[in-house]
């Protein structure tokens, strides 16, 4: 992964959404790794990936509503709804 970002670096950051880019590459890559085709996976990608990924994003990053889109390379609009942090305790 971090292979395949280095030889892009420039394009990367050259391009409309560096992060998403990035969370893209890591995402083939973690397909591939659990025996996934990317192509056919990104082909299929649905709400619930997106939502999935949103959720991960803000629970565990604690990323806000623009940040998570900007990852996805979205629009801070077309999040699904997120779950409000609960008070830990």
């Amino acid at each position: 992964m971090f292979t395949e970002l280095a030889v892009s670096w420039t394009a990367v950051l050259g391009s409309a959404g560096p992060a998403a880019v990035a969370w893209r590459i890591l995402h083939d890559h973690v397909d591939r790794a659990v025996g996934c085709d990317p192509t056919a996976v990104a082909a299929v990608q649905d709400m619930q990936t997106l939502h999935d990924d949103a959720c991960f994003l803000h629970e565990e990053m604690h990323l806000s509503r623009d940040r998570i889109a900007e990852v996805l390379g979205i629009r801070p609009a077309d999040l699904p709804s997120l779950p409000s942090h609960s008070p830990e305790g």
